[in-house]
């Protein structure tokens, strides 16, 4: 990538678009920007074309249904006072008010409705409009008689011919610019990610030879998997982060920040004309809890960690990488002893990751002493990194956190967290997590994080 001058950067925001960032987050708007810069200026290959296509298809058909269920989300108000009621006592046990309560209910109501909703939408779509595609002798080559493959490609098809017939992307062209955007970032870095990193059998030879008397029963070939998992995945990041700042440097989007480091100035003026917005639009963030247009700008905020640099061992694997406690606790939902456990006293500078994948989960800032005895956090370090599920064990009603790529379980989140940080609190276990100093985030592949710690 040839380096920028200084007439040809044409980085701005508009104050719509800074609007209630640090400068932390200027920056990172900034970047975005700058990556997208780059990847519309890189020539994809037809098949990159295609793939590329392919990932943006599916963001738009995940946007279509969305958009079929917005005005259909609502919470009765007395379906949530019933399930308080009915679970009291389990409430009024963890010192829960109805307050707190009634949000966690919410909540969990919300996302039950939302996917009951898709399905319904996608099984009534699918009813209507199966008879009106068709499916090609390539599509069947490729699903290669897998029942599943051929239905994602059909309710897809069945999706775009419904999306056509009304003029959906006609009608929704700015969201889907800002969705289009995003696929071209985070397309373009994957790819050039997968095409410079590679990992030589001869490597993962030497380390096999080097580490095999530590590896207990672990099979060659697993053992072969891992080691390149390891090196693919550390490499990955490394690159990812090496492409990110070196854009950073020719876009001189340090420099560029500076500009718009002044808070915003408002001019007040007299009130001229008032017009009231329809019904439709009332209590708008209560019928859509996914934002407006589903775009969540607090995003932002946080780091984007992909899924896919923490791939989820096999339960062999899994099994001969942890120790048993770990795997009781991660794997079959079991809950170590508190105060006797690593990490509920610690509170070093560093990043904690799943302990089965090395995804990572929280953040040392967002650490605090809750007097439980067990790690607290206000919040993960990105919200796309954790999973929750209703958990009726012990008489209880509770909602339990998991890991999103490998599914381990953490622990719960509660709503007695402190009220300046969101009012939560996460409780995990010490078994699910492993704690990765700050001194050592580059070294280890989370020297992304770090402005995060």
């Amino acid at each position: 990538m040839a380096k920028k001058k200084a007439e040809d950067i044409k980085l701005t925001l508009t104050d719509e678009e800074r609007e209630g960032l640090d400068n932390d987050g200027i920056k990172r708007v900034l970047t975005n920007k700058a990556i997208l810069d780059v990847a519309k200026g890189y020539e994809f290959s037809e098949e990159e074309k295609e793939e590329f296509d392919y990932f943006f298809t599916n963001e738009k058909h995940k946007f279509f249904v969305a958009k079929m269920i917005e005005d259909k989300i609502s919470v009765n108000e007395n379906d949530v006072t019933k399930l308080y009621t009915d679970n009291k006592a389990n409430f009024d046990a963890q010192n829960i008010p109805f307050s707190q309560a009634r949000e966690i209910i919410q909540r969990d109501l919300l996302n039950q409705q939302i996917a009951t909703l898709e399905a319904e939408e996608l099984n009534k779509l699918v009813e209507e409009m199966q008879d009106k595609i068709e499916i090609t002798k390539k599509e069947i080559l490729f699903s290669k008689g897998d029942a599943e493959v051929l239905k994602t490609l059909i309710v897809g098809k069945i999706i775009s011919k419904k999306m056509a017939d009304e003029k959906f992307e006609e009608q929704n062209k700015k969201d889907l610019e800002i969705i289009k955007d995003n696929v071209y970032v985070n397309y373009y870095l994957d790819l050039q990610v997968r095409k410079n990193v590679k990992v030589t059998q001869e490597e993962i030879a030497e380390i096999y030879e080097n580490e095999k008397a530590k590896l207990g029963n672990v099979t060659p070939n697993s053992a072969y998997q891992q080691i390149a998992n390891g090196l693919l995945n550390t490499r990955a990041i490394e690159e990812r982060n090496n492409l990110v700042n070196k854009i950073i440097e020719d876009y001189k989007v340090d420099e560029v920040a500076k500009k718009y480091d002044k808070p915003l100035a408002v001019e007040k003026e007299p009130l001229k004309n008032f017009i009231k917005a329809e019904d439709y639009h009332q209590d708008y963030l209560k019928k859509n809890p996914n934002g407006y247009c589903h775009i969540d700008v607090n995003q932002a905020a946080y780091p984007v960690i992909e899924a896919s640099r923490y791939p989820k061992p096999s339960d062999e694997e899994i099994k001969s990488k942890l120790s048993p406690e770990e795997y009781a606790v991660t794997q079959k939902n079991d809950t170590e002893r508190a105060f006797s456990n690593r990490y509920w006293d610690k509170f070093d500078a560093g990043i904690y990751v799943d302990v089965v994948t090395g995804e990572p989960l929280f953040s040392s800032k967002d650490k605090f002493d809750s007097g439980c005895g067990w790690p607290s956090f206000t919040r993960p370090i990105s919200p796309d990194v954790a999973t929750y599920k209703e958990d009726k064990s012990f008489n209880m009603t509770r909602t339990e956190v998991r890991s999103r790529v490998g599914n381990s379980h953490l622990g719960h989140v509660f709503t007695d967290g402190p009220k300046d940080k969101g009012g939560l609190r996460y409780c995990i276990n010490s078994l699910s997590i492993k704690f990765i100093p700050k001194a050592e985030m580059e070294e280890k592949g989370y020297g992304y994080l770090l402005d995060y710690v």
